[in-house]
């Protein structure tokens, strides 16, 4: 999975669906465990936070649609905001929510 610079205009230039027909997920460079999920199938393109737990599961939780953020980091405060904790850790500590719903 390609780790860039997430930006507006990188956002912009990614095409979905994605030419191979599976999703693909674009990490942040400047975010560890934030991502892009970019569809496969449909147009849609969300952002997403990741984070392996204690017990070697992965646990994945949807931001909300690229559509509904201006900038990339109103995005990364949202995964924050939602928990009110760290971006670090709210992955960990919020293992179940849907942010920006």
């Amino acid at each position: 999975m390609p780790t860039v610079k997430l930006t507006k205009d990188k956002i912009g230039k990614i095409k979905a669906p994605d030419p191979s027909g599976k999703q693909v997920i674009y990490w942040d460079e400047e975010l560890a465990g934030f991502g892009l999920l970019v569809s496969g199938v449909t147009s849609s393109k969300s952002y997403i936070a990741q984070r392996r737990l204690p017990d070697g599961r992965t646990r994945r939780i949807t931001i909300g649609a690229v559509n509904e953020f201006s900038k990339v980091e109103a995005a990364r405060r949202e995964l924050s905001g939602r928990c009110g904790i760290s971006r670090a850790t709210a992955i960990a500590l919020c293992p179940r929510a849907r942010l920006g719903a």
